[in-house]
């Protein structure tokens, strides 16, 4: 069966996370996922990630909650390890998505992101020692791989479905190898039933984030440069990452992913629309 796993905004405040939690268990998500940054591109501060879905947990009564991802260098292995153990006293139904983390998260503030194939390995095992299951946010090959060493893989933002395949046969190549069953492949996608201009901007700032700006610090001077930037991205490029129209179109672009390997999403819903979007998970979760 395809999953589905709403990703919730950075910047929410706590009521309007429940709002949201409730709303995805009551249309059949099967998780709520937090982002896990110290900065954001509106300049609002950001929520903790752990203490968020501690809270989620716990008001919650089906629905799972998980990391997508946790930065694995603002806390040594062992404090996530005990963050993980003490998220599992409110919710037996976690996920716990991992990575290396963005430069704007980590050097500004003096932490160096060194050995990052060993430092995943080392905070992936603490987790998996609390039964957990535990996915990777991999880029490069060798992560990859140890991606496949554990229960699953994130795509990183803003790749079309023949991209995402792309990628996912590079880890596939390993999980068969480390022969596991009940691997995911996620696709993170935004998706939305509202073709509107706000919507494809907000779609440019997540592309140059992932692309010409990934390795960048947020300043005041990157803000200004990303909103002039942003006028600048194709809509093709960025229709091919995004599940945008009616019902039929977003399920459509749906089940290309599916056909390229997706068995799980990450879904960032733009707008209020619950209700619509319950139906395309109904859909396809039939279907599948």
């Amino acid at each position: 069966m395809i999953r589905f796993g709403l990703s919730l905004p950075l910047s929410a405040n706590i009521q309007q996370l429940l709002e949201l939690t409730s709303k995805a268990e009551k249309y059949d998500f099967d998780y709520v996922f937090m982002p896990d940054h110290v900065v954001s591109l509106d300049g609002k501060e950001p929520l903790n990630i752990w203490s968020v879905l501690s809270i989620l947990a716990m008001n919650s009564k089906r629905i799972g909650v998980g990391s997508m991802v946790a930065n694995i260098y603002r806390q040594h292995p062992s404090t996530l390890r005990q963050q993980v153990y003490t998220l599992k006293q409110f919710s037996n139904k976690l996920m716990i998505g991992l990575g290396a983390g963005m430069m704007f998260d980590c050097e500004p503030f003096g932490i160096n992101r060194s050995h990052p194939l060993e430092r995943m390995m080392d905070s992936a095992a603490e987790v998996e020692t609390l039964k957990v299951p535990v996915v990777i946010g991999a880029y490069g090959p060798l992560m990859k791989e140890i991606a496949a060493s554990v229960n699953g893989w994130v795509s990183r933002h803003a790749l079309s479905p023949i991209q995402f395949k792309e990628e996912l046969n590079e880890v596939k190549h390993s999980v068969d190898r480390f022969d596991n069953q009940n691997f995911k492949y996620i696709a993170d996608v935004p998706v939305s039933f509202d073709d509107k201009s706000w919507l494809w901007k907000s779609l440019a700032y997540r592309y140059l984030l992932q692309t010409r700006y990934r390795n960048k610090v947020f300043t005041e001077d990157l803000r200004k440069n990303i909103e002039s930037d942003s006028s600048t991205v194709p809509r093709s490029i960025l229709e091919s990452f995004s599940a945008v129209g009616n019902e039929e179109q977003i399920i459509n672009t749906l089940e290309n992913y599916i056909e390229s390997g997706a068995n799980m999403f990450s879904i960032r819903l733009y707008g209020n629309s619950f209700e619509r979007f319950g139906k395309v998970i109904e859909y396809i979760k039939s279907n599948h």
